[in-house]
């Protein structure tokens, strides 16, 4: 069977109109994880309602050395993508980008996870309690992440979706004690 990718947890911006730029942003993440730390970030994205503004200098921003980025100027289903990054100094603006430049549409992106070099797990998005769920109207920070745009504020808008809460379809336990040895 073909696998159906479905996520956890989800932030989107749409840009519409005469925006210019829509964007999230990772943003001071040396206050979040460290300074000047090489980290990999992990996730996915989709990209729906492309429509370029120009015919020269447009595109999909997903972050400067990605793997896994779909053509920068198309609509895309979920696509795996992975970069490697440095989080700066405290203090500095130092910034990762998603977003669309002259170009309006919908970018989601998806249970996006930090790790260090080694492979641990520094950041979650699907279990980030401090990243508030519901609609975003205009530029505002969440965390590490800043929803922004550059143009008209009536034709930007972003949503996070709620911690994500897993429910099993089936389970099975067991339980030993007493003088029980070995439970199977």
């Amino acid at each position: 069977p073909v696998y159906t990718y479905n996520p956890k947890r989800t932030m989107s911006i749409t840009a519409g109109g005469t925006q210019i730029e829509g964007k999230i942003l990772m943003y001071q993440t040396a206050e979040a994880l460290g300074a000047n730390k090489d980290v990999v970030i992990k996730g996915y994205y989709k990209v729906d309602g492309y429509v370029a503004k120009n015919t020269t200098d447009h595109n999909v921003q997903i972050a400067p050395g990605t793997s896994g980025a779909a053509s920068a100027t198309a609509n895309c289903d979920w696509t795996a993508f992975s970069t490697t990054w440095n989080t700066g100094a405290v203090g500095d603006y130092h910034v990762l980008k998603f977003g669309f430049w002259y170009a309006q549409g919908t970018m989601t992106l998806a249970d996006i996870v930090i790790e260090d070099t080694e492979g641990n797990v520094l950041y979650d998005f699907a279990s980030d309690a401090n990243l508030a769920a519901g609609d975003i109207t205009g530029a505002a920070q969440h965390g590490f992440w800043y929803f922004g745009f550059y143009g008209e504020q009536s034709e930007f808008s972003g949503h996070i979706d709620p911690v994500y809460t897993y429910n099993p379809k089936r389970t099975m336990s067991i339980t030993a004690g007493g003088t029980q040895i070995e439970g199977k």
